[in-house]
C-alpha cells in the first residue's frame, strides 16, 4: 500500500517508514485512540489530531535534525479548548491528570497546569481553555515523554472533551 494511502483504525496501530530531507528515514507509528489520531515519529516527535473519523492518512513529521540541539531545559506547552458539550467538571479532571500522570515520566522536571487567567488584551490568546505546562531535563526527553504511557493515557482519558489544542516546544535558554 502506499504511504499516502496507510490508514490506521480504530483500536488499532500502523507502522511506515518515511525518507525526510537529506535523505534521513524515520519510522511514523498512528495510533487511534478515543477519537484522536496520535502519530508517533522516529526521534522522539509526537503530533495528535481531533479526528471524527476512524481513520486518518499518515503526514510527513518534522525534522528533529532541523533545530538546534541546545543542552538546556526544554519547555512543552499545550493550550486545550474544551468542547462545548464537555462535562462541567472535565476541565478539572484534564488539570489534575495532567499534574498526577506527566509529573511520573522519566525527564519531566516540573508541571503546571491551570484554566486561562486573561484575555481582556488584544495580545493575549483567546482560543483555549486550560494550559498545560511541562519543563523538561532536555530536548531528549521529549522523545520519551511523547511515547510513554501516562502522556498517553492523558490523551485517550481526556481528548473525548477536547475540541483541539496546539503545542508549544521551546528551549529554556
Amino acid at each position: 500500500m502506499p504511504e499516502r494511502d496507510r490508514k490506521v483504525g480504530r483500536g488499532q496501530a500502523a507502522s511506515t517508514t518515511r525518507t525526510g530531507g537529506g535523505g534521513v528515514a524515520r519510522s511514523l507509528t498512528l495510533w487511534w485512540i478515543s477519537g484522536l489520531v496520535v502519530m508517533v515519529a522516529g526521534g522522539g516527535w509526537l503530533e495528535a489530531r481531533l479526528s471524527r473519523a476512524p481513520t486518518a492518512v499518515a503526514t510527513p513529521m518534522p525534522q528533529a535534525s532541523a533545530l538546534p540541539d541546545l543542552p538546556v531545559p526544554v519547555w512543552h506547552v499545550v493550550l486545550f479548548q474544551m468542547r462545548p458539550d464537555a462535562p462541567q467538571d472535565a476541565a478539572t479532571r484534564l488539570i489534575a491528570d495532567s499534574k498526577r500522570l506527566l509529573a511520573e515520566i522519566p525527564g519531566v522536571r516540573e508541571v503546571s497546569a491551570g484554566r486561562k487567567a486573561a484575555e481582556g488584551r488584544d495580545v493575549h490568546v483567546k482560543d483555549y481553555d486550560v494550559a498545560v505546562s511541562v519543563r523538561l531535563a532536555e530536548r531528549g526527553a521529549l522523545a520519551g515523554y511523547a511515547q510513554d504511557p501516562r502522556h498517553l493515557e492523558l490523551i485517550a482519558r481526556h481528548g473525548k472533551h477536547v475540541r483541539g489544542w496546539r503545542v508549544i516546544d521551546f528551549f529554556a535558554e
